[in-house]
C-alpha cells in the first residue's frame, strides 16, 4: 500500500514520539533506582538532617567563623554540611555568603562538595532573589522590579521572562532554588511585611502571576505588626487561588527560627 506525504509524515512523528516517552521513561526509572537505592544506605540521622534548610556563616566552604562554632559546635560552612548531613543551605548578605558572583560559586562549589563527599547526595542551595525591595544577590545580577510592579503590567509573559533571566543568573553561581515570588495577596493595605512584595490585591492577579514560578509559599495574613513570626498559608488570605498555583509549586516553606534575634533587618 502506497502511503501519501501526509501519512507517511504521521508515522514519523508517532516513531519519534514513541521514543522520546521510552527515553523518558527509562531516565525516571534510573532516577528512582538510584533516589531507593541512595535511601537504602542513608542513616537515620542523615535523612533527618535532608530536611532541614539552613544557613552558615563566611564567604568560602573553608573559612572559619566564631559565629558558626556558637551556633552549631564546628567553625566552617563546610562542616556545618557535614556534621548536619543537611539537605540546604540558604544565602543571605548577613551571613558574608553573595557578595559577588565569583564567591558565590567557590562557595556553593565548596559546600557541594562537602556534601557529595559526607552523603553522596547534591545540595539544595537556596536564596530569596524576589526582587524589588527584596533581593540577595546585587549587580551585577539583572536588577528587575518587584512582583507588584510586574503585577501591574497584567502579563505572564513579562513575569515569566524575568523570572527565567534571573533564574539563570543563579544557577549560574550555583543556586539552585530560589525562594520567589511571594504568592500573598496583599489584603491589608497596612501590613508592612509583604505590601508590594505581593503580585497586587486582587486575587486573579496574584493568581495569574504565581502560577508561572511560585517556588513557595507561606503568609503574615492580615497583621498590621512587622514581626518575623509567619503563620502557615490561610483560607482568608487567597481564597480561589489555591487550586491555580498548587500544580506549579516545587515546595512549601515552614521557617523555624532559634529563640533569639538573628542578624540583620528589613523584609523577607
Amino acid at each position: 500500500m502506497e502511503l501519501t506525504r501526509r501519512q507517511s509524515l504521521g508515522l514519523a512523528a508517532a516513531a519519534v514520539a514513541g521514543t522520546t516517552i521510552a527515553s523518558t521513561t527509562t531516565a525516571q526509572a534510573g532516577t528512582d533506582r538510584w533516589v531507593r537505592e541512595t535511601l537504602r544506605r542513608m542513616s537515620l540521622e542523615q535523612k533527618v538532617g535532608q530536611l532541614f534548610v539552613c544557613y552558615a556563616y563566611g564567604p568560602a566552604a573553608d573559612t572559619a567563623d566564631p559565629r558558626n562554632t556558637s551556633l552549631y559546635g564546628v567553625a566552617t560552612p563546610a562542616e556545618v554540611v557535614r556534621k548536619y548531613h543537611l539537605g540546604g543551605v540558604i544565602y543571605f548578605a548577613w551571613t558574608d555568603s553573595v557578595k559577588d558572583p565569583q564567591q558565590i560559586a567557590r562557595l556553593s562549589n565548596g559546600l557541594q562538595s562537602a556534601s557529595l563527599a559526607d552523603s553522596g547526595i547534591p545540595l539544595q542551595i537556596s536564596t530569596d532573589q524576589e526582587y524589588g525591595v527584596v533581593f540577595r544577590v546585587g549587580p551585577p545580577a539583572t536588577e528587575f522590579p518587584g512582583a507588584m510592579t510586574l503585577g501591574a503590567t497584567r502579563s505572564a509573559q513579562y513575569a515569566r521572562l524575568a523570572a527565567g533571566i534571573g533564574g539563570r543568573e543563579l544557577k549560574a553561581v550555583g543556586i539552585s532554588t530560589d525562594f520567589a515570588p511571594v504568592a500573598d495577596v496583599n489584603v491589608n493595605p497596612l501590613n508592612p511585611v509583604i505590601g508590594v512584595r505581593s503580585f497586587s490585591r486582587p486575587r486573579s492577579t496574584s493568581a495569574a502571576g504565581a502560577c508561572t514560578c511560585t517556588a513557595r509559599t507561606w503568609t503574615t495574613g492580615p497583621t498590621r505588626r512587622s514581626g518575623r513570626s509567619r503563620s502557615m498559608t490561610r483560607r482568608r488570605s487567597w481564597p480561589g487561588t489555591r487550586a491555580r498555583t498548587c500544580r506549579s509549586w516545587s515546595a512549601t516553606s515552614t521557617p523555624i527560627r532559634p529563640p533569639r534575634s538573628r542578624p540583620g533587618s528589613g523584609p523577607g
